[in-house]
């Protein structure tokens, strides 16, 4: 197994070396965003590195041909990194629709949002799954089953991770309340 890891690995390394700056360039053409092409780029050499048969494969076919494949990867995986931001993007406007104030009374509701939103911002910097976990069971009120079968992972790790995620915001607020009394 080891020895097959290492010639998956060079082969990984002579197909990064020879075409990054190439699906870079498709990668950039497609989205016009550096960020978002070298997400791409990054996608596409990570699935390759998930399967050595299609980088055994791709090594052995002709430069041409495996410029053909390597586009058309390039090009789907830009649309699945598309796809994650728009759903992330909707993910945090929804939540941030759902905390708006409703009315002046509300006033102290609208502190406690506007708090728990920066809260939550922090939180996407360090660990965006948590969000997300946060996001489905709190803003979409997804039940545990729900956000399993979606995961496609047990109640049990869904019900562990956003436990995990509840904590992470809990001490977030906890350090933002300290730099408040600073």
């Amino acid at each position: 197994m080891v020895l097959f890891q290492t010639s998956h690995n060079k082969l990984l390394d002579q197909i990064v070396q020879t075409y990054s700056n190439y699906i870079f360039g498709i990668a950039y053409a497609l989205s016009q965003n550096r960020e978002i092409a070298l997400e791409t780029v990054q996608d596409v050499f990570l699935a390759l590195a998930r399967k050595p048969e299609i980088t055994k494969a791709l090594a052995k076919k002709e430069s041409q041909k495996q410029k053909a494949y390597l586009a058309t990867m390039t090009h789907n995986i830009f649309m699945d990194v598309i796809s994650k931001q728009a759903q992330q993007e909707r993910i945090m406007e929804k939540a941030a629709n759902n905390l708006r104030v409703e009315s002046f009374s509300d006033m102290d509701a609208s502190i406690d949002a506007m708090l728990l939103q920066e809260a939550v911002e922090r939180l996407e910097e360090q660990d965006l799954e948590a969000v997300d976990y946060i996001m489905l069971r709190f803003a979409f009120d997804l039940s545990v089953k729900e956000i399993a079968r979606q995961k496609k992972l047990t109640a049990s790790a869904v019900s562990k991770r956003i436990s995990k995620a509840v904590n992470q915001l809990k001490q977030i607020q906890k350090e933002m309340a300290g730099e408040r009394n600073e």
